[in-house]
């Protein structure tokens, strides 16, 4: 679980910094989260929360990073990684219908008797409802299967979705970010930054795992952050991480918060944030 964990969040970062070093570009993208309830053996239920990222290659396709994670019963700390594609049209000025694929890897709590090897396919298709600024509600029926596992389950969803514009580019420089956006008549542009995160945490005397056996003293953790400025310094941020060393294997983390940003040089920063 370890290894898997680490191997997606770099095809994560493979997939989102590739465009980051070609000429700035505009491309549409969309944040989507969605809410299903799934059927485990001996008809044990858990509500699967998801978040994808998806970038468009054109008027139909879209494609990226995406996770779920258990929000309801009694599986806490189970949770996928991987990458979706999305297909979709317009059926009238306010309706469209989208049909999609997820695969990726993970689990948590249940072993191997539940998720199997970790392999996750989820197929969904369904229909949105146009809300104009707001973005988009909708729902359908999804499908999740783990093919080396027991998860097989057919289930309605519900969703949310928030369509914006993106531009890449490389570098910190906030002046040239504008300067290109100007160039292709694209207003308000708020900069981003992507990083790889390295951390180590040290457990405090007393601290017992869930066997009630002392916790290992360190524990380091491999990930990606993504930071979004809401102003010239101030920003917030998403990152997840997963265990590399210090017999956590499969420990993971997904963290959400804020920092602020003060530029010493055009290359340089000290941030402080929380989350």
């Amino acid at each position: 679980m370890r290894f898997q964990c680490v191997g997606y969040l770099f095809l994560m970062l493979l997939m989102i910094s590739g465009q980051a070093f070609a000429d700035a570009i505009s491309k549409g993208a969309k944040f989507r989260t969605t809410f299903e309830e799934i059927t485990l053996p001996a008809n044990e239920k858990m509500g699967l929360q998801g978040f994808t990222l998806l970038y468009d290659i054109n008027d139909y396709l879209a494609i990226g990073p995406a996770l779920y994670g258990a929000l309801t019963g009694q599986r806490g700390g189970f949770i996928t990684l991987g990458l979706a594609a999305d297909v979709s049209a317009d059926i009238s000025d306010t309706l469209g219908w989208n049909a999609g694929v997820f695969i990726g890897g993970g689990g948590g709590r249940g072993g191997y008797t539940i998720q199997g090897g970790g392999l996750e396919v989820r197929s969904h298709l369904g229909l949105d409802v146009d809300l104009q600024s707001w973005g988009s509600v909708g729902g359908g029926l999804s499908y999740q299967d783990f093919p080396n596992g027991s998860i097989h389950s057919l289930q309605p969803y519900v969703a949310y979705a928030y369509d914006f514009n993106v531009l890449t580019s490389n570098g910190w420089n906030n002046a040239d970010v504008q300067a290109e956006s100007s160039a292709l008549k694209i207003p308000d542009v708020s900069l981003s930054e992507f990083s790889v995160v390295y951390r180590k945490y040290k457990a405090l005397k007393g601290v017992l795992r869930d066997d009630l056996k002392p916790q290992f003293p360190s524990l380091t953790l491999l990930g990606v952050e993504w930071r979004r400025y809401v102003s010239e310094h101030v920003y917030v941020k998403g990152e997840t991480e997963g265990a590399m060393g210090g017999r956590s294997t499969g420990y993971m983390q997904i963290l959400v918060g804020g920092g602020y940003a003060l530029n010493i040089t055009d290359t340089t920063k000290i941030i402080g944030s929380a989350s």
